[in-house]
């Protein structure tokens, strides 16, 4: 027998055996994640099954309509619902969604996570009155990453009618179209969440850039653009301190020359010369921080390359050689973009270096570990942690690796995280209407920032805790979304605060060396290490 918990939570008595007026639709739902699924177990019998499921459905059909209407008549928030509904009918909610499946920064577990997010919320649709009438529809699309093919899909979306906009690609992509939020001629008006954005930049008011329209984008005055993964300036304290601690005398100096040098390989665009700006003042806080009375000072030698370049042919090598012939180096920090980074990690492989290399964390992909194979072993990481450390962590990895067949890795948690806070939020401000469906994006993103207030319902990850979710926002109580990736709370700006941990590629595997309390140490980002 098959263990249904492979395919997503709650059960053989939630999905096919329990009430009929609900059972139609959940084993709709259930036979499309079957078909979804890449776990081994199902790799020759999931169509038969997902077939079987669809046969049991259509026999419930005709018997669910008097159950949904005797179930109507008794139970009051259904009767509120019903009233609420637009006539009773079946309303489609559509989200666009800039998924990077392909280029530099592609990644399936990307487009995976999102298909997961999406089914847990449908199915805690259909599983309460609450919301039993609406589903959401999210269309996914392959920006490529790249922010011109992106730009290129913003009319699709709005064709469609989308409420809301998620991305899972490059900061450069969400902050170019939530540049269109302040067209001044014609503003897009859609809130947008991103999973992978992780500029300093973004978010920021006295962000400057040589654009106006992109300036705009990247300061986000009006707060269209969230984002639900970490800024990198948390990322590169860290990984500077991280670097600048190693050694005998835990100050850098790994090699005892009394100086500390630390090779950067960097792309030459925006985003690259903006981190290697941050270092003359990164450097003498992560100094202060480590209250040392005495330390070698600290130099960086970087290497720039050009970030157009054709990742499959680029002589990474010789960029490694070059970076390694300017001074005797403690350390090498690569920040480049995830195809180039896989490049470098290769050269450094096969050149034989020893000294310690990290990298920026979106390193951190299963797409990274697939393209390596054996040549990652000891490549380290720095970034959000991959799932938070309590059960919505828990209950989204378990669910993530049943529907994909792979473990989560670096955005995952944060990709499946964007897109629940947004249906939430469509959610919350949908629910009191008469007509869902005509639910005003400005209100959408009013509503972001009412799912974590402290004293509401906590809502884990998972169907069945979005049923709780689902029942509270229609009888008007607040929630607190403790999501996959960590709490999700939006500072005033749109920016989260989150754990943050270090990671090193082991037997193939991204394996935890350092977890930081970064959640409670809210000061600065000279976060503790968690005691495992």
């Amino acid at each position: 027998m098959i263990d249904y918990d492979i395919i997503v939570s709650g059960g053989k008595n939630v999905w096919t055996d329990g009430d009929p007026a609900k059972q139609p639709h959940l084993m709709t739902v259930l036979a499309a994640n079957i078909r979804n699924s890449k776990h081994p177990k199902l790799a020759d019998k999931k169509e038969s099954w997902a077939q079987r499921i669809e046969v049991k459905a259509a026999a419930q059909a005709e018997a669910a309509r008097p159950a949904e209407v005797s179930h109507a008549q008794v139970t009051t928030l259904a009767m509120q619902l019903s009233s609420n509904n637009a006539g009773g009918k079946q309303i489609t909610i559509s989200i666009g969604a800039f998924v990077a499946l392909t280029g530099s920064s592609g990644d399936l577990n990307f487009q995976y996570a999102g298909q997961l997010a999406t089914q847990d919320m449908n199915a805690a649709l259909a599983a309460g009155p609450a919301g039993k009438h609406i589903n959401f529809d999210v269309e996914m699309r392959d920006d490529a990453s790249s922010t011109p093919t992106a730009l290129g899909l913003v009319p699709a979306f709005v064709g469609l009618g989308v409420k809301a906009l998620v991305s899972d690609s490059m900061s450069g992509i969400a902050t170019a179209v939530n540049a269109m939020n302040y067209d001044v001629t014609q503003p897009l008006g859609l809130p947008i969440t991103c999973a992978a954005c992780t500029s300093g930049s973004i978010n920021d008011p006295n962000a400057t850039n040589s654009d106006p329209s992109l300036q705009a984008g990247y300061q986000d005055l009006d707060n269209w653009l969230r984002r639900t993964t970490i800024s990198n300036v948390g990322v590169s304290d860290i990984q500077l301190r991280d670097l600048m601690s190693r050694g005998p005398n835990h100050d850098g100096d790994a090699n005892g020359n009394g100086v500390v040098n630390i090779g950067v390989i960097q792309s030459n665009d925006t985003l690259g010369l903006a981190t290697l700006a941050t270092f003359p003042t990164a450097i003498p806080l992560v100094r202060q921080w480590q209250g040392l009375t005495t330390a070698p000072a600290v130099t960086t030698y970087p290497v720039l390359y050009d970030p157009t370049l054709d990742p499959n042919s680029y002589n990474y090598a010789a960029d490694l050689a070059k970076v390694m012939a300017q001074a005797p180096l403690d350390a090498l920090w690569d920040g480049g973009q995830p195809a180039q980074m896989e490049g470098y990690a290769v050269a450094y492989h096969n050149g034989g270096y020893t000294i310690p290399m990290t990298n920026m964390g979106s390193f951190l992909r299963d797409a990274t570990l697939q393209a390596l194979g054996g040549n990652g072993e000891g490549q380290e990481a720095v970034n959000n942690v991959i799932v938070a450390n309590n059960a919505s962590g828990a209950v989204f990895a378990s669910e993530f690796e049943a529907s994909s067949g792979s473990k989560p890795a670096g955005y995952d948690s944060s990709v499946y995280d964007a897109y629940i806070v947004t249906m939430l939020a469509i959610l919350k401000a949908a629910l009191p209407l008469a007509d869902p469906s005509t639910v005003a994006p400005a209100d959408v993103r009013t509503a972001l920032d009412q799912l974590n207030v402290p004293t509401g319902e906590v809502i884990r990850t998972g169907t069945a805790e979005f049923t709780k979710a689902i029942a509270a926002i229609a009888a008007g109580h607040d929630i607190n979304y403790e999501g996959a990736s960590g709490p999700v709370d939006f500072d005033s700006v749109g920016n989260v605060r989150g754990d943050l941990a270090t990671y090193r590629i082991v037997n193939g595997q991204f394996s935890l060396v350092e977890e930081y309390d970064c959640i409670n140490h809210t000061a600065d980002w000279n976060c503790p290490v968690v005691q495992q």
